[in-house]
């Protein structure tokens, strides 16, 4: 008998009751509000599937993005191109394309988006690029976000790197390590 009981004491439980659930009309008013109300998605949700509905997209030439500035791109490797947009807020989308037909004397050449990536604007003293290496590989195949305090050709200071698969497109994740990104502003 635990000690902090009197004898003849009888201890006294309390069973909790479920509670029970008022018919949705019994409900206060606010509360039939939140239920009726669809969650909200968030601005990276909203993003992330912006950038998703990309993918696999068909185009010809060059692909405009209504409300996002061209920032250009470049040849990754054969037949995987990469193309930089930014918006207003200073958000990056990225879409890496696989040509699918070369251009001909009658029509420009004809691409598939491959995947997408949104990049949130960088914090001050940071950059984003799409001109990436990793080693002694020349291959401008990674993107980062580095800190473009220093004043050479190349950034080493990578904050966080992407890697483009040059067999599919596929962005992915990539360690920072041995990434160096060209100085966007470098010889202006």
């Amino acid at each position: 008998m635990p000690s902090s009981m009197a004898l003849g004491q009888e201890e006294q439980v309390e069973e909790e009751q479920p509670k029970e659930e008022l018919p949705k009309e019994e409900l206060p008013k606010e509360e039939q509000a939140k239920e009726e109300q669809p969650k909200e998605e968030s601005s990276a949700e909203i993003d992330e599937k912006f950038a998703e509905s990309f993918l696999g997209k068909t185009y010809q030439g060059d692909l405009e993005v209504t409300g996002w500035d061209d920032l250009g791109g470049g040849l990754v490797l054969p037949p995987i191109y990469v193309r930089q947009y930014q918006r207003e807020d200073g958000t990056f989308l990225v879409l890496t394309s696989r040509e699918t037909a070369p251009a001909t004397s009658t029509n420009p050449a004809s691409y598939i988006v491959a995947d997408a990536l949104i990049v949130p604007p960088p914090k001050a003293g940071v950059d984003f690029t799409i001109a990436c290496v990793q080693g002694e590989d020349e291959t401008l195949r990674f993107m980062g976000e580095a800190s473009g305090k220093e004043d050479k050709e190349w950034w080493t200071d990578v904050k966080r790197a992407w890697e483009i698969s040059v067999e599919t497109g596929e962005i992915t994740e990539a360690k920072t390590r041995g990434v160096r990104c060209t100085n966007i502003s470098w010889g202006q």
